[in-house]
C-alpha cells in the first residue's frame, strides 16, 4: 500500500469504525498524557491519536516489549525524519523533567559527534519548546512510565531541502552519523549513571 498508492503513509493501517479513513498516528497512542495537546479525535487527521491509548497492535507490542526491560531500560530512542532534531520529552508540556541538564548534557554530546565528520548541525532540547506540543509519544512514555533515564527522539537528516525524500547518496553517511552519536550517547549516559552512584 504506502508504495503503490501514499509514498508518505504515516498512521498505521486499522480500521477506524465507519470513517473512510484509516490509521491511527502511532506516536500520538501512548498511555502517557495521551489525548492531550497536538492529537486529534478524527480519523481523518495525521494526528489522530487513535479510540483508547495502545489501540493499535504496533503501539502495544512495543510498549509491553519495553515494560519487560525495566529496571535495565536506562536509554530509549525513536529515530524519526527529519529537521536534525535531538529532542527531549515532555512533547505534552513546556516543562521538562527534573533531571532536564543530565538528558541534555548527554544529547549535546552525541549530537555534537553526529556532526564532527560531515558538519551536521542537530539542535537540542525539548521537543514541546524547539517544535510544538505532541501528546502520547513514544518518548514520553519511556520517560513518563517506563523510567528510561535517557529518552529521545532524533529527527534524522536533511533540514527541508530534500525533507522525507532523502536521496539514497545521503543514507549510509546519516547511519554513520547516528551511529556515532549512539555510541557516544551511551558512554554519556553511563557517566552520568556512575557520577549519581558516587555521590
Amino acid at each position: 500500500m504506502v508504495y503503490a498508492q501514499d509514498r508518505m503513509w504515516r498512521k498505521t493501517r486499522s480500521q477506524n469504525g465507519r470513517s473512510r479513513c484509516q490509521g491511527t498516528d502511532p506516536n500520538r497512542n501512548w498511555n502517557f498524557h495521551w489525548a492531550g495537546p497536538g492529537t486529534s479525535n478524527d480519523p481523518c487527521s495525521e494526528n489522530y491519536r487513535g479510540r483508547h491509548p495502545f489501540s493499535e497492535p504496533e503501539t502495544l507490542a512495543m510498549s509491553n516489549f519495553l515494560w519487560r526491560l525495566r529496571p535495565r531500560l536506562d536509554v530509549y530512542l525513536s529515530l524519526h525524519s527529519y529537521g536534525q532534531y535531538w529532542l527531549t520529552p515532555w512533547g505534552f508540556t513546556y516543562r521538562v523533567p527534573s533531571d532536564y541538564r543530565h538528558m541534555l548534557r548527554a544529547a549535546q554530546k552525541a549530537a555534537a559527534t553526529a556532526g564532527r565528520n560531515n558538519g551536521t548541525v542537530y539542535q537540542v532540547g525539548s521537543s514541546a519548546r524547539l517544535l510544538y506540543l505532541a501528546s502520547g509519544g513514544s518518548d514520553d512514555w519511556a520517560k513518563g512510565v517506563a523510567r528510561a533515564k535517557f529518552a529521545y527522539t532524533v529527527e534524522l537528516g536533511d533540514t527541508g531541502k530534500f525533507g522525507f525524500l532523502l536521496p539514497p547518496r545521503y543514507i549510509n553517511v546519516t547511519g554513520n552519523e547516528m551511529f556515532g552519536a549512539i555510541k557516544t550517547l551511551l558512554k554519556e549516559a553511563r557517566k552520568i549513571r556512575l557520577r549519581q552512584h558516587v555521590n
